[in-house]
């Protein structure tokens, strides 16, 4: 899943997927002024080599990416001839232009929106669940956990839109199922709540019947205006 938001020409973008680059040209995105990973899994970074050409759209600017320590760790490692690049004298190699950027607890600005962060389980793993504020609207995204922390809760509540991990209807030991999302969204009771990440077991057509009203399947493309009308 990646997720990309706009305001007052600012761009930002969350996670570049493995299929960033179709995205990317499907959705037509402008620009990225920004960036920010959740954690390091593959369907979450592996399209990082493709903002190379937003360098070039964008006068050759550096792109700062956004991230808690963990994942800038486990970035360093994947892709160590970006994040440790130290260019040689006439070095002509075609790398992107990113400056790796560790994002605080406290709520930090980038561009017109106010990033407010937090740690989440991922089964084993970690992964970095936000809350987005901007002209007095809020977003919020955990697209990979298998719970949502009292401190989550806290922060998520009553969001104008959220997307939360909902991978299919068995249990998973990393993933929220869809079940266990629709219900943490009816106690959150965001103004539009979607769950995310959705797996291959359920066809698309069937969740939709399932889960008609606010709280339901996200799909690729979805587009949501929050603004002073919408």
């Amino acid at each position: 899943t990646s997720v990309y938001l706009t305001c007052d020409g600012f761009g930002l973008l969350i996670d570049p997927s493995a299929d960033f680059r179709l995205q990317a040209l499907r959705y037509r995105l402008p620009r990225i002024d920004a960036v920010i990973v959740s954690h390091a899994h593959a369907d979450h970074v592996f399209g990082m080599d493709e903002l190379r050409q937003y360098n070039r759209l964008q006068e050759n600017s550096t792109i700062n990416i956004y991230a808690r320590d963990f994942t800038i760790k486990s970035l360093s490692q994947i892709f160590s001839y970006i994040v440790n690049f130290k260019p040689a004298p006439n070095d002509q190699m075609y790398r992107p232009q990113l400056s790796f950027c560790t994002l605080p607890a406290e709520p930090y600005k980038i561009g017109p929106f106010t990033i407010e962060s937090l740690i989440l389980p991922h089964g084993p793993a970690k992964s970095t669940g936000l809350k987005i504020s901007a002209h007095g609207k809020t977003f919020a995204i955990a697209s990979d956990c298998n719970e949502l922390t009292p401190e989550a809760m806290e922060l998520f509540k009553g969001v104008d839109f959220l997307l939360l991990d909902g991978l299919r209807d068995r249990s998973h030991p990393s993933h929220l199922n869809i079940e266990s999302s629709v219900t943490l969204m009816n106690k959150l009771q965001p103004k539009i709540g979607r769950f995310i990440h959705i797996g291959h077991d359920i066809p698309h057509n069937v969740l939709e019947a399932r889960y008609p009203n606010n709280y339901g399947p996200a799909y690729d493309g979805m587009r949501v205006i929050l603004g002073k009308e919408s």
